[in-house]
């Protein structure tokens, strides 16, 4: 599968995120559940590949998880710098 599935799959992607934005699985796992009525039909080198764009323009962030393992999960609200008060 080419450029036309990474797209679907990033769409699929940003629409679960959205529906539930404390999210966050491993690649096993975005097959398993994130993706689940298309899990047979989508290969994991193309959920890879979407993943990956997702993290590089910042819609998904790696996490790592207690055993090591690398979660996905959508980005945390970064917090401003705390401002002095005087």
């Amino acid at each position: 599968m080419g450029g036309a599935a990474r797209d679907y799959v990033q769409f699929e992607l940003l629409g679960y995120i959205e529906r539930r934005p404390q999210a966050c699985d491993t690649i096993d796992g975005i097959i398993n559940w994130w993706l689940y009525d298309q899990r047979q039909t989508i290969g994991r080198a193309t959920v890879l590949e979407a993943v990956s764009g997702l993290v590089r323009e910042g819609a998904l962030e790696e996490q790592r998880g207690p055993g090591g393992e690398i979660l996905y999960a959508a980005p945390r609200p970064r917090q401003p710098p705390m401002q002095r008060q005087e």
